[in-house]
């Protein structure tokens, strides 16, 4: 499946925010190491009409590994409740420029959405640009979104068998040393390394001040890694979040976009008869 370049410019927002179909949505999310709070944020000052989204608050309640996708009438149900329809303009945004938003990119993607953009550099680069933030929350009319998952863009622990013993291209977006096996994780109980046969192209190097890389820079990372463009593949992190920036490059590359493995190193790696690899990759 190849998706069209999502990614939009501060100005365009600017200039297009008063669209009626358009719904935009703060997505930010932070790890414990960068002691934020994305919903007080989102309430000190936010784009105007935005509204905010969480996917750790959407995410399977049942399962133990973390924000999991939900079910398709659970995400439909959540996105609903903020205006969301099979007919809206889609916006995402984050507060770190682009790092949580490529995730709800995703969700919003598998689940059928039509149009999904992401703000490239995110709030910090709406402020930057002079643009003004508010503290209003818009309430949203009703609405109305037909959630459907789509499977061919959802891996799971059969599907890395799978890709392994085919030698596809399985991508991981963690840092390197996580990746190598000379750091540990941050997850208790998990060992470092990575699956048999990855590919290491960290999350942190297709961002560069906050913004998503574009161009002859996005696809010199892809390069750089070695990533076949004829080798199907599938996207993998700690528990799938960063996984999506690794989708989202190959969909600004209008590159096939694979399947992202939502369980990821905190499924692969809690499975003692799962194969480690250590290196110094």
């Amino acid at each position: 499946m190849i998706v069209n370049n999502p990614l939009i410019s501060t100005a365009w927002l600017h200039e297009n925010l008063d669209q009626p179909n358009l719904v935009v949505i703060d997505c930010s999310w932070y790890l414990p190491v960068h002691d934020r709070n994305a919903k007080n944020e989102y309430e000190l000052g936010h784009i105007k009409g935005a509204q905010f989204l969480d996917f750790e608050g959407i995410s399977d309640k049942v399962s133990h590994l973390p924000h999991m996708l939900p079910k398709a009438v659970d995400f439909a149900k959540s996105v609903e409740a903020i205006g969301v329809s099979d007919n809206s303009l889609i916006v995402l945004y984050d507060g770190m420029g682009v790092f949580s938003s490529p995730r709800m990119w995703w969700m919003f993607l598998i689940f059928g959405a039509k149009n999904i953009r992401i703000l490239n550099g995110g709030l910090p680069a709406w402020k930057a640009m002079g643009y003004k933030t508010t503290t209003l929350v818009k309430h949203p009319h009703a609405a109305q979104f037909s959630a459907v998952l789509n499977e061919n863009l959802l891996a799971e622990m059969n599907d890395i068998y799978t890709a392994i013993k085919k030698g596809n291209q399985i991508i991981d977006a963690r840092p390197s040393g996580r990746f190598s096996g000379r750091d540990p994780e941050p997850r208790a109980g998990l060992e470092s390394g990575h699956m048999p046969g990855a590919i290491n192209l960290p999350q942190s190097e297709l961002v560069k001040n906050g913004y998503f890389l574009e161009g002859n820079d996005l696809a010199a990372a892809f390069v750089k890694a070695k990533i076949n463009r004829n080798i199907p593949v599938v996207t993998t992190c700690g528990s799938g979040v960063t996984a999506a920036s690794l989708t989202l490059g190959l969909a600004v590359l209008n590159e096939p976009i694979g399947k992202l493995y939502d369980g990821s190193w905190a499924e692969w790696a809690s499975h003692s008869s799962n194969k480690i690899v250590k290196s110094e990759n």
